[in-house]
Order: C-alpha cells, then sequence, then structure tokens
C-alpha cells in the first residue's frame, strides 16, 4: 500500500526533521538568552514548553504528510515548513530587535502607521543582528541536505549558543505557544484594538465647557505647543550633553527667554500610549478612557480660542491611530502628508510646517491656541535632516563602546536634534515678531534610547529605562507675558520639580489664565500650589523612594 511506501516514510523522516529544527532553533534562543539574561528562573518550564510544543507540531506534521496523497505530499510537507519557517523569520525578527516575540504592537507599528514610515521601521533595523535569521535560513538549508543527523544535532546546538553570547540580546521571556498560535492571537489582539479605535472615533465626545471656564486674559494671545518625536534631552546641549545639538535655545536660554525644566518624564514609551495621556485627562491613576475625558482642545475651544492642529506626521494610516482622533478636535487641521498611501520615498523635513503656521498667524482672531506636532527625531534619523543640518560625522571619544561601534547612528540622531532646534526656535521667532501675550511650549512624547546604556537604538521597551523615560520640557516666554513678574518668578522657581507629562493640561490651564471650576492646581508645574506625585512610566513605579 502506498500508505507505507517506503520512499513516502524516508522522505518524511528527512522533512519532518527539517521541520522539527524550523521550530525548535528559535525556541532554543529565546530560553538560552533568557537563561543567560535572568539566570535558570522558568528554564525548566520553558524548556518543557518549548519541547511539548516541538513534538505536538513534529508529530502534526509526520501525521498530515502520511495521510496525504502520494502526489502532493511533497508539496504538503514543503508547503508546512515555508509557512513555519516564515512564521519565525517574524518571531526572531521582533526578538532579536525589541527584546520580545511578536505582538500585537508590531502590527500595530506595521499596519497603523503609513506604508512609508512601515519600510523606514523595517529598514532601521536590518543591522548585524539580521545576521541571526540569515544563520536560521542557512541551518535549515544545511539539514535539508546533510544525512546524519547527529552532525546536524551537534551544529545546531553549537550554533544557538554562539548567537546568544555573541549578540548582546535583550530577551528575557518566551511565550510558551507555538509561533503561529502567537501570530495569530497577537493579530487578533491588533485587529480588536483597531475595532475599539473606530468605535472611538464614534465615542468621541463633544463636552459643553463653557460654564465651567473663564478667559481672564484681556489682550491678544497666541499659545504654541510644540509635541517633538522621541526626543532625548540626553542628547541636547541644554541638559549638558557635550556636542552643541541646542545653539539656538541655548542663546535664548542665556538671554534669560527660555526655561528648561530638569525633570519631566513621559508616561509611556510609544507615542500613541503617551500622547493618550498627555492630550487628556486620563492619567496612571484613573480609570478614564482617553475619549471620555476632556482634550486639552476641547478645553481651548470652550475657553473661547480658536484651536489649530498642523503636523508633519501621518493623518491616519491604513487603519487610522488614536493621535489623529484626538486632533480631529481642532478648528483647523492640517497634515503635511495626507494620505497613508503617500508615494513619497520620505516624509517632509518638519520646515515643511513653517509656512502652514505663517498662515496661521496672519488669520484675524484674538485668541489662537495651535499645536505643532512634528516628525522630530523619529527613527530613520538621518531623514528627518536636511544636509545643511548634518553637522555631526566625526568619532568622539566621550562616545561609549557601543556608540563607537555605531557612530553612524548615533551622529544621524544628534543632527536631528540639532534640526529640532532650528525648527523650534523658528517657532519662537515668528511667535517674537507678533509682540502678543504668547508662549511656546516644547516637550517630546517619549525618550530615545540611542546606545547610551546598552546595545539597543529606539524606544518602546517594557521596563524602565531613564533615556526614553525622561524627555526634554522647555518654556518661551514673550516680551508682553513678561510683564507679569509674579507669573514670571513662579515659573523661575519651579525648573527642578519633579513632573509628569500626563498633568499637562492642567499646566497649559495655567499657563494660559485660563479659569476653570476643575482646575487642580498642585498638578500643574508652574503653580505656586504644586506638589510633586508618585510618576509612573509603562505603570511602573519611577522615582526612587
Amino acid at each position: 500500500m502506498s500508505f507505507f511506501d517506503k520512499d513516502k516514510i524516508n522522505s518524511i523522516q528527512k522533512y519532518s526533521y527539517v521541520f522539527l529544527w524550523s521550530q525548535l532553533f528559535p525556541i532554543l534562543i529565546y530560553i538560552i538568552n533568557g537563561y543567560k539574561n535572568i539566570g535558570n528562573i522558568e528554564v525548566v518550564k520553558n524548556l518543557k514548553a518549548g519541547i511539548r510544543i516541538c513534538i505536538i507540531m513534529y508529530l502534526f506534521f509526520i501525521l498530515l504528510s502520511f495521510i496525504s496523497p502520494k502526489k502532493i505530499y511533497k508539496f504538503v510537507m514543503t508547503s508546512l515548513i515555508i509557512i513555519n519557517v516564515t512564521a519565525n523569520i517574524f518571531d526572531l525578527f521582533a526578538y532579536i530587535n525589541f527584546g520580545t516575540q511578536i505582538n500585537s504592537d508590531i502590527f500595530y507599528t506595521m499596519l497603523e502607521t503609513n506604508i512609508n514610515e512601515s519600510k523606514e521601521f523595517l529598514l532601521n533595523y536590518f543591522n548585524m543582528k539580521f545576521l541571526i535569521i540569515i544563520a536560521y535560513l542557512i541551518y535549515i538549508l544545511f539539514i535539508a541536505k546533510i544525512k546524519y543527523k547527529l552532525i546536524s544535532f551537534i551544529v545546531g546546538i553549537l550554533s544557538v549558543i554562539i548567537i546568544v553570547f555573541s549578540f548582546n540580546l535583550e530577551g528575557n521571556d518566551y511565550t510558551r505557544k507555538y509561533v503561529l498560535a502567537t501570530l495569530k492571537s497577537s493579530y487578533v489582539k491588533y485587529q480588536n484594538d483597531a475595532k475599539e479605535y473606530k468605535e472611538t472615533l464614534k465615542e468621541l465626545k463633544n463636552f459643553n465647557l463653557k460654564d465651567q471656564l473663564t478667559d481672564l486674559n484681556k489682550e491678544e494671545s497666541i499659545y504654541v505647543m510644540i509635541i517633538g518625536e522621541s526626543g532625548s534631552k540626553y542628547h541636547s546641549s541644554l541638559y549638558g550633553y557635550f556636542r552643541e545639538t541646542n545653539p539656538n535655545l541655548k542663546k535664548l536660554k542665556e538671554k534669560n527667554e527660555l526655561f528648561v525644566f530638569d525633570d519631566v518624564i513621559s508616561p509611556h514609551g510609544t507615542t500613541r500610549e503617551s500622547l493618550q495621556k498627555v492630550l487628556t485627562l486620563k492619567d496612571s491613576k484613573n480609570n478614564y478612557k482617553f475619549y471620555e475625558s476632556p482634550s486639552i482642545l476641547d478645553l481651548f475651544k470652550e475657553a473661547g480660542f480658536k484651536t489649530y492642529w498642523i503636523s508633519n506626521q501621518e493623518s491616519y494610516g491604513s487603519i487610522g491611530n488614536v493621535v489623529a482622533a484626538l486632533a480631529s478636535k481642532a478648528d483647523y487641521i492640517e497634515y503635511t502628508e495626507i494620505s497613508a498611501l503617500d508615494s513619497r520615498k520620505f516624509k517632509k523635513y518638519d520646515e515643511a510646517l513653517l509656512p502652514i503656521f505663517d498662515k496661521i498667524l496672519k488669520e484675524k482672531n484674538d485668541r489662537k491656541f495651535i499645536v505643532i506636532h512634528l516628525m522630530g527625531n523619529h527613527i530613520q534619523y538621518k531623514e528627518r535632516v536636511p544636509e545643511k543640518f548634518k553637522k555631526f560625522t566625526d568619532m568622539n571619544n566621550n562616545f561609549n563602546e557601543w556608540q563607537k561601534n555605531k557612530i553612524k547612528a548615533v551622529n544621524d540622531y544628534d543632527n536631528s536634534i540639532l534640526y529640532v532646534d532650528y525648527i523650534v526656535s523658528e517657532v519662537i521667532s515668528k511667535i517674537k515678531k507678533e509682540n502678543k501675550k504668547s508662549y511656546v511650549l516644547y516637550f517630546s512624547d517619549h525618550g530615545e534610547e540611542i546606545y547610551d546604556s546598552k546595545d539597543f537604538m529606539g524606544h518602546g521597551q517594557n521596563g524602565i529605562n531613564k533615556y526614553i523615560v525622561e524627555i526634554p520640557f522647555m518654556l518661551w516666554i514673550s516680551d508682553n507675558y513678561k510683564k507679569d513678574i509674579n507669573k514670571i518668578s513662579q515659573v523661575s522657581k519651579s525648573l527642578d520639580n519633579k513632573y509628569i507629562t500626563e498633568d499637562l493640561p492642567y499646566t497649559l490651564i495655567d499657563l494660559s489664565y485660563i479659569q476653570w471650576e476643575n482646575f487642580i492646581p498642585e498638578k500643574s508645574i508652574v503653580n505656586i500650589d504644586f506638589k510633586e506625585k508618585e510618576r509612573y512610566h509603562n505603570n511602573i513605579k519611577y522615582d526612587k523612594q
């Protein structure tokens, strides 16, 4: 009978061994690397789970191959191996770059942002660690050719050990799930989140707050909030970085025009999660959904301001994003990029926002609140900077070994900081010419690790990393505003306050002379009654007691 055909049995044995190792190879990387990073915690459980998954899928593969007709069984086996290898490549890619196996956040990054940013995201992580994936593919091809299983087994184990101890991989844990199950559950979670977002657009409330808010200022005023992207205070000369990355803002500080706050953190290490709290009354303690509480735009609009949102980030991704939903509350919205399917290779530079800003300033309106959302220091740093701002090209002994080895990326990032310095100073210069009661507040949504403390570049990692947690936060105030001596004096006394940007609405209300019956003075960093509180980043307490 063909069911017991000798050639078929031999083929199944050969293919099933390849299938087994296509799963076992990455599992061993996760388990052994976790052991290297955190010791023997959970190693036995991880090994048991990994072996159990491999055996179950191995037996499933053999069974499916046996019951497949002779004419197509090789096609079935080859297809199963290709699917398994492809899934594991995605999983390995996530693990070696982000210290975690594939999850819904990876799908979010790839599918909710636009096509070009997704490409940039992927290109940025085609680095030396990608050799691990190449080694994985080479090994799969190797065992498909070699006859001696003992040799292939020894080579497999040695390869995994060499990989783990040759690369500084951040991962500590193993999901204990079959890779396709992990992919499915992660995608389902992403879809559920996306569905929730669509519902969010429907749920966004229009708050009637006019009776609660009063603008106490009787002068013409223009208030500007600039939201940076992935800006590191540790690469800013205003905060002591050895390179002069803030020459323009430094001059303003020396003239006592710029107030630089020293101890401000972000609530999360990703834009979406961070700005949900920064732009609304949602915080680490309450249970609000971000659309259930008023946003900064709601507060200013109801206080009688015309509100503006101009952005060099996407207006929506393939599904959309939370920030765009919040931005939709503004009276006037303009994006430099109209569509998620924009065919430009890379995004426009942030200076594309300046003509839009000029147009807004020319509008006849006594009260303006303007939000400028920069692309800032977003990953693929070199693409954020025009050629004339690519000043840093050298090596410096102040760098650690990781930074010296990745000097091109560090230089690109520092040049992006220099360029943001230019953009912020240009906005300030334009506001200064208006000669009105004004301020310009700049801060970043979160920080960025640039090989400062580990062999990693980026953000969004779980846990606590001061380079991602702590952010630049600075305030420029116009000459007309400075006439309020008491207010300026209080701002000057506030620069060392420990603050988290989830309380930003209260600071903005305070700075803008808006009286609000629900105002909490201890949440405004510039208020005389400000009180420091426990700060949480990624829902983990940050400040040491």
